[in-house]
């Protein structure tokens, strides 16, 4: 009888199919809060380099078409972008040392993140012979809200701070603009603790001053109503300077997600 065996080219294509195969996956839920960074953990099992592969990331079970980030041919595609990702997305990695798309990790970085970004999204990667696709939920931040306040019409430019009545609390941002006729605007905002905002809101207080108006002061007023952890207060500053210059200006604190 007569053995028939395969060839050197059927073992070669037999090999490389099998090395080209892979797997995604994920690490969910991810959860951020708005105006942070989000990293969607997302890698190749195996550990493959994904630089020559297509990675394509997409909100929601029905944007294929207009992904938040698209990775093929080893550069970004902006040309289907959808609009609200643009400038806020890139690749970040899964952890410090995870040696980014050429050890397979081709996780999504989400920054400023918004209301709108939460929801599933879909890690879609392919190559010339094999793809695998995997999903990540992201959601709300429940254990922290953000207390913003604005204030126009300063001048010279103004400091602001917060504080509990016993410390102060460290905004996670403050902006300073000028608008009409010179005067400045202020925006800041500080993160708290969900649990702790109950505690707080009849003691935290934020003040602005500046040497010419003297300073305004307002503390989180107790009656204000709750929904789904999104609110908004509304007070006037009252200035506690004697300088009968100074105009009255109201300010308003909000706490959103």
């Amino acid at each position: 009888s007569t053995i028939h065996c395969p060839s050197v080219m059927t073992l070669i294509l037999i090999f490389f199919s099998v090395s080209e195969t892979f797997t995604v996956s994920v690490k969910s839920p991810v959860s951020v809060q708005r105006g942070h960074t989000a990293i969607l953990p997302c890698w190749l099992t195996s550990s493959q380099n994904a630089e020559d592969m297509e990675v394509r990331w997409y909100q929601g079970s029905d944007e294929y078409d207009t992904p938040a980030l698209l990775y093929k041919e080893k550069a970004f595609d902006y040309s289907s972008q959808k609009a609200s990702f643009a400038g806020r997305v890139s690749f970040g990695l899964k952890e410090e040392t995870s040696g980014g798309l050429q050890a397979g990790d081709v996780s999504l970085k989400l920054e400023k993140a918004t209301i709108e970004d939460i929801g599933t999204y879909t890690c879609y990667v392919s190559s010339s012979v094999a793809y695998s696709s995997a999903s990540v939920t992201v959601m709300k931040d429940d254990n922290k809200v953000n207390l913003s306040c604005q204030s126009d019409g300063w001048y010279p430019k103004p400091e602001l701070s917060w504080s509990d009545n016993k410390t102060a609390l460290t905004p996670a941002n403050v902006m300073f603009s000028r608008i009409s006729a010179g005067f400045y605007s202020v925006h800041s905002w500080v993160l708290i603790m969900l649990k702790l905002l109950y505690a707080l809101y009849n003691t935290t207080k934020i003040c602005i001053s500046n040497r010419v108006l003297g300073a305004a002061c307002v503390n989180i007023i107790k009656t204000f109503i709750i929904q789904n952890h999104i609110f908004k207060i509304f007070s006037f500053l009252t200035f506690l300077s004697s300088n009968t210059a100074a105009s009255s200006s109201i300010g308003s604190i909000q706490a959103l997600w």
